[in-house]
């Protein structure tokens, strides 16, 4: 029903404003929005009626008419102030990138050296205990970086980390070390930015 007003807005804006409706940037948003509408509401089901092919994956287009929505709210006065908080992370968007890009590489590079301290040491590896920690969370790059995501957002880092640290209490600089930096360094870094 919603697909079939929009193509009407569509097309009367057309009738009314010749071609130069598309030259505008709301004419052009429109366009898009009526042809991915046209397409995931009724050509997309045509082509599966018709041929059995799962173009269900193409469906993913529905979502993105959400954005209609968000033009009628951003003329709204009552919602003044969630456009602007909108737009505000939407300016710091490509800070944040960085900011990500920033915090993968301190993962990285103390994700290799937590490789280098507790896998590649026999202490840790010959006793039971820290050799099943080891096994577990810091067997590889990704298996550490994703152990090390896990202790930066505090979630859990504790199973992880006491058993080692029992064995070899000096171990606690390099896990202290991680948490400063990137719990709490680079994520303040990035509230901050928003």
């Amino acid at each position: 029903v919603f697909l079939g007003v929009f193509v009407v807005e569509f097309v009367l804006n057309l009738m009314v404003y010749t071609f130069w409706y598309l030259r505008t940037p709301w004419g052009r948003f429109d366009f898009f929005f009526v042809v991915v509408g046209v397409a995931s509401d009724w050509v997309v089901p045509a082509l599966e009626a018709a041929q059995e092919l799962p173009l269900s994956a193409l469906l993913i287009f529905r979502m993105v008419r959400l954005v209609r929505v968000a033009r009628a709210v951003r003329l709204m006065p009552q919602y003044r102030v969630l456009w602007m908080l909108v737009r505000g992370l939407g300016s710091a968007l490509q800070t944040l990138v960085w900011a990500f890009v920033m915090l993968v590489a301190v993962i990285f590079v103390f994700a290799i050296l937590g490789m280098e301290l507790l896998h590649g040491s026999d202490f840790f590896t010959s006793q039971e205990d820290t050799a099943a920690v080891i096994e577990q969370h810091f067997q590889t790059v990704p298996k550490t970086m994703l152990t090390l995501l896990q202790i930066s957002t505090l979630d859990s880092w504790a199973v992880v980390v006491r058993p080692l640290v029992v064995k070899q209490p000096i171990l606690m600089l390099y896990f202290v070390s991680f948490i400063g930096l990137s719990a709490i360094a680079v994520m303040n870094l990035v509230t901050a930015i928003i």
